[in-house]
């Protein structure tokens, strides 16, 4: 595991510094920077490069809880971790809920390095999950607008519910807007008379009927 630069908000450096040293006995090697005050935490965090921060519930002039919130608004990829040994249970479970990782009484840190390590763990996960999701957005809207640009469409076919789906430019070919329910009678609807019988046999008009999820379109109909 890489260095790592740990933003802690902790008002008595002793117990900074135990915590440091708990996370180096079991392996986890860091640079651990310590603030106290609401303004020395946003200015740290918006220098950037911290892979985890760490708080105590209780300080003299700022407290661990907005500072969570604070976190949650600009910098919601970083993972936080409660460090305190005046952490009610109640109050753990309401953090956890805004969106705290975990909470390790300052009583028992040998908790600390493996809350870390999976903070880290779930954090590098959901980068990865946004990552792919945009990539599928980019992927879904170069496929839209190469639909678009060559007048072809695409559908799905759930086969075990019968519910089809369209892609914008079927929508576009078809004459429908895009709030109609897609159906195979509106497919049929949509394609000439002549290929009507051949594409479409009458116990096949309906979705239950078909085997497969395949369906070839033939020259379709344009609307009026």
């Amino acid at each position: 595991m890489k260095s790592l630069r740990i933003l802690y908000l902790e008002d008595d450096p002793k117990d900074a510094e135990l915590v440091q040293e708990t996370l180096a006995s079991d392996g986890v090697e860091c640079h651990v920077t310590r603030v106290e005050t609401e303004a020395d935490f946003i200015a740290s965090l918006e220098q950037g490069g911290f892979d985890l921060i760490l708080a105590d519930y209780t300080l003299p002039s700022f407290d661990g809880l907005s500072a969570l919130k604070i976190a949650q608004q600009k910098w919601p990829h970083v993972p936080l971790i409660f460090v305190s040994g005046t952490l009610g249970e109640e109050v753990a479970i309401e953090a956890l809920k805004i969106g705290a990782t975990d909470y390790v009484f300052k009583t028992r840190l040998s908790r600390i390095a493996p809350s870390a390590q999976r903070a880290l763990r779930e954090a590098e996960e959901r980068i990865d999950l946004i990552r792919a999701e945009e990539a599928l957005r980019r992927s879904e809207a170069y496929l839209a607008e190469a639909q678009k640009l060559s007048h072809t469409g695409s559908f799905g076919w759930d086969v075990s519910s019968g519910k089809i789906y369209w892609s914008q430019e079927t929508f576009r070919i078809f004459g429908y807007d895009s709030l109609t329910e897609p159906t195979l009678e509106r497919v049929v609807d949509r394609t000439h008379p002549e290929d009507r019988a051949p594409a479409f046999p009458d116990e096949h008009c309906e979705p239950g009927g078909l085997g497969s999820n395949r369906l070839t379109l033939h020259p379709v109909l344009a609307s009026s």
